[in-house]
């Protein structure tokens, strides 16, 4: 039986539209868990969101998801359910939101967690940082798909975009090329670029 395909509301598509098409990875974020006893039922909150699956692709969900949840309080992962129906030790996420909700196991008040997320943030938006590129015919970069490059000296570039097309782009110096780039290529490049994450 074929899979079905996931639907989405139009505020997600529009959200997912806008957020960076490479998730990031958060690495060992401390969770503070509400004190209660065993058995209360309590929410959670993960920082960063939408949570992306594991292929880092699409948002993630119960059985498909980027989360490595380490902790005794919350031990099992499930599909949303009424709190009655919660076994001690299970929880559920909301992958667009960062919310959590589950049934605590022990009295235990946090919880390590590392996952992939994907930044709230565009093209256009400012740099976080600017790493230094040198081209290569055969290499991406290696930080990622950067979000844009920054020119140092004016000249050509010859870059293979997120969306799959080489493309040879001439610009001046200090122009900011707003284009998700995987790839500065050595031929044709005459530019010398930063890349901008």
């Amino acid at each position: 039986m074929a899979k079905p395909k996931k639907t989405r509301a139009p505020l997600v598509e529009a959200i997912l539209h806008r957020v960076a098409s490479i998730p990031v990875v958060i690495p060992t974020e401390t969770i503070t868990i509400p004190a209660g006893a065993a058995g209360t039922v309590k929410n959670f909150n993960i920082a960063q969101a939408p949570i992306a699956n594991s292929a880092g692709n699409d948002v993630g969900a119960p059985g498909d998801t980027s989360i490595t949840l380490t902790s005794n309080t919350f031990t099992t992962e499930v599909t949303p359910k009424a709190d009655g129906d919660l076994a001690n030790g299970e929880y559920y996420v909301d992958y667009l939101t960062g919310r959590a909700r589950g049934k605590k196991a022990d009295t235990g008040t946090s919880a390590t967690i590392v996952y992939k997320a994907f930044a709230l943030r565009g093209v256009a938006d400012p740099f976080d940082d600017l790493k230094t590129v040198t081209p290569n015919n055969s290499t991406d970069l290696p930080y990622g798909v950067c979000r844009g490059l920054y020119c140092t000296v004016a000249g050509d570039v010859n870059v293979d975009t997120y969306g799959g097309t080489t493309q040879v782009i001439p610009l001046q110096k200090y122009q900011v090329l707003p284009l998700r780039v995987k790839r500065v290529r050595s031929t044709s490049t005459t530019a010398t670029v930063l890349a901008g994450y």
